[in-house]
This record gives C-alpha cells, sequence and structure tokens, in this order.
C-alpha cells in the first residue's frame, strides 16, 4: 500500500481532489518454497532480500494463492 495523499502537508487553499494518489495498491506474483503453504494468517515473515510481511490470506490452492502485505521499514520504495 502507498500513500493515499501525494502531498505532504495540505495547505489552507489546496484541493483535496488535487493531491489523491491514483495508485495505492500494488501486485507482484512471486514463487516461494513450497514450507509458505503452512503459514497461518497474521503471521509476520521476513522474505530475504524483499523484507517482512503479515499473512492476509493463506494459501488455498492453485485458484486462491498466499497474500501478503509488506510491513513499511521506513524506506520510500517505489510501487
Amino acid at each position: 500500500y502507498d500513500f493515499l495523499i501525494t502531498k505532504a502537508n495540505l495547505e489552507k487553499d489546496d484541493s483535496i481532489e488535487d493531491f489523491i494518489n491514483p495508485v495505492t495498491s500494488a501486485e507482484s506474483v512471486l514463487v516461494g518454497e513450497p514450507c509458505l503453504a503452512n503459514v497461518q494468517q497474521g503471521q509476520v515473515l521476513q522474505l530475504e532480500r524483499r523484507g517482512f510481511f503479515r499473512v492476509d490470506k493463506v494459501h488455498r490452492g492453485a485458484d486462491k494463492p498466499l497474500t501478503l502485505i509488506t510491513i513499511p521499514d521506513g524506506k520510500k520504495k517505489s510501487m
């Protein structure tokens, strides 16, 4: 997820509609080790060289894959 507003501080005369971020989420398809099929919802994982993630949805088969949410580390990354 990314910031909803693209400007750090809105001024009194700014219109919020001018600073709404049109893209606030991004998805990536990744291949992982088979043990990722055994994680539990809410569990926090560290994926090597990718960062920390919280399990949002557990793996339920090919049509319902594991869904992870990035835990921000304070560094601004482009989506």
